[in-house]
Parts: C-alpha cells; sequence; structure tokens
C-alpha cells in the first residue's frame, strides 16, 4: 500500500502528462516528425524536462527527483496513449545506463544537463539484426599513449538517436565490455537516420576511430553489462506502453493513408 505522500506524487505525475498531453498537440508533432527523420522538437522536450520526467529515476543529489520504475511508468503510458512523439523510454534507458556506471564525475557532470533537458541521450547497444544480446560487443576501444580513446565498430537500430546531443555506447576495450559517453559531434562518427515501418526515425551509429577521452568510460567490465542490463530493462517493463505506441502509430498511419485516398478520389471526380 503507498504512503499519502507517494500517492500525491503519483497523482501529481499522472495530472502533469494529461494537462501536458491536452495542451501540446503531440499527434501534430507526430505527424510532422513520421518519416521525415526529423529532430526532436526541442520546445516539448524542454517543457517535459521542465515538469521533472527526465529525473524520475535520477538520484536527487544528481539534480532528479529519485524516484522508482512505478512512477516512471505512470509518464510513459500517459504519454503513449497520446501519441507523445518525443523519445522519453529511449532517453529514459540512456539515463538509467548513465545513473548505475561507476564515473561518479561525468555522472556529476552530464545527469543535471540531461535532467534540464539541455542535453538529449541515446543507448547505442545493437549491432546486429535478429541479435538482442547486450553481452555481443564487437565495437572497440583502444586507449592511446595519451589516454585517448579510439572507437571504431558500428551500432544499428538506435531509437531516439535522431537529434540526440550524445550516444551512450557498449564497446570491448582492455577490460572487457564497457560503456562510453560519445557526443554526438565527435570527430569521425557519421550518424545515418532511417524511418522504422511505422515512420518513427532509428539511427545508424558508424565510429571509425572516434576520439573520445578516457574520462568519457561510464562502466567497464561486470558493472557496465549490470548497467546495460538496467536500462534495457526499461524497455521490458515499458513492453506494454511500447505496444500501445505501436498499435496506436499504426492506426494513425491508416486513417492518413485513408484520408489521401479519398482525397484522391475526390480529384479524379473532377
Amino acid at each position: 500500500m503507498h504512503s499519502p505522500a507517494a500517492t500525491e506524487q503519483r497523482t501529481m505525475l499522472a495530472d502533469s502528462v494529461a494537462d501536458f498531453c491536452r495542451r501540446s498537440d503531440p499527434v501534430k508533432r507526430l505527424r510532422v516528425q513520421r518519416g521525415s527523420g526529423a529532430a526532436v522538437d526541442r520546445q516539448a522536450w524542454t517543457a517535459m524536462a521542465e515538469l521533472g520526467w527526465l529525473g524520475v529515476l535520477v538520484p536527487e543529489h544528481l539534480g532528479g527527483l529519485g524516484l522508482s520504475i512505478s512512477e516512471y511508468a505512470i509518464v510513459a503510458r500517459g504519454c503513449a496513449s497520446s501519441l507523445v512523439p518525443e523519445p522519453l523510454t529511449a532517453a529514459t534507458m540512456a539515463i538509467t545506463a548513465i545513473v548505475e556506471s561507476g564515473n561518479a564525475a561525468l555522472k556529476a557532470d552530464l545527469l543535471p544537463t540531461i535532467v534540464d533537458g539541455t542535453v538529449l541521450p541515446a543507448l547505442a547497444w545493437q549491432e546486429t539484426i535478429g541479435d538482442i544480446d547486450p553481452a555481443t560487443i564487437t565495437l572497440t576501444a583502444t586507449e592511446s599513449a595519451d589516454r585517448t580513446v579510439r572507437l571504431v565498430g558500428r551500432k544499428r537500430f538506435v531509437v531516439g538517436g535522431a537529434g540526440a546531443d550524445g550516444f551512450v555506447v557498449s564497446a570491448w576495450d582492455a577490460d572487457g565490455p564497457a560503456l562510453y559517453w560519445v557526443p554526438a559531434a565527435s570527430p569521425n562518427l557519421s550518424i545515418e537516420t532511417m524511418p522504422l515501418a511505422d515512420g518513427r526515425p532509428v539511427v545508424e551509429l558508424a565510429l571509425a576511430s572516434t576520439p573520445v577521452a578516457s574520462g568519457n568510460r561510464l562502466a567497464s567490465g561486470e558493472s557496465a553489462l549490470r548497467a546495460l542490463a538496467l536500462a534495457l530493462e526499461v524497455a521490458v517493463d515499458d513492453a506494454v506502453t511500447l505496444m500501445l505506441t505501436e498499435m496506436l502509430l499504426l492506426a494513425v498511419a491508416l486513417a492518413d493513408a485513408l484520408a489521401l485516398v479519398v482525397a484522391l478520389r475526390e480529384a479524379l471526380a473532377f
């Protein structure tokens, strides 16, 4: 049974989602973004940040609300039911990986800027079609004498990557599996945007000896795999929300297609 304070917190979150969706016309933004590869609407993203949604799972001492996955689910499901196109779940996966990492200095630097909406993160972990084992990593990270780390490899199907300011990238370095923070503006980083069947954009990253500072390593070894697993659990816990979103997206696409058919018939009638 939830305490009165927890119940009030959940009610406030649900009310904030309902009010945001009522005022911001998410379906209009969805239609603009679908199939165009358009970046995230930053005005809407900033509004979501101001409501505290990006900090639901971030500890209070790092600028967040310090709540649980249950509170996050209230926000995610409310957004999904109204077809909010901004990549909340994708960003929350990256946020979780950062929160669970062991690099305290990098967390203290990154998380406040993510929570306030300035920096949009995405998680880049999958490399091949059909392989959903996060421990399958071929992208390499090699540190040079000047402590610069060079990343070589590709990441595919990066959800929420269109318009992202940086990526949490899984790699294999001298200590085994690792997670690195890679700014989107890094040299030798190619970002290709492509649409999914429902029109949502995903990106593919090509890292051709992309340099990052050694201090950008978020986690390594078992700690990296644990952080990655917990990040992916956000999507698993939100599976119902994701299925609902897919169904609603397809319904909108079908409605748009039918409207086009009607318009063409009316035009041909003249």
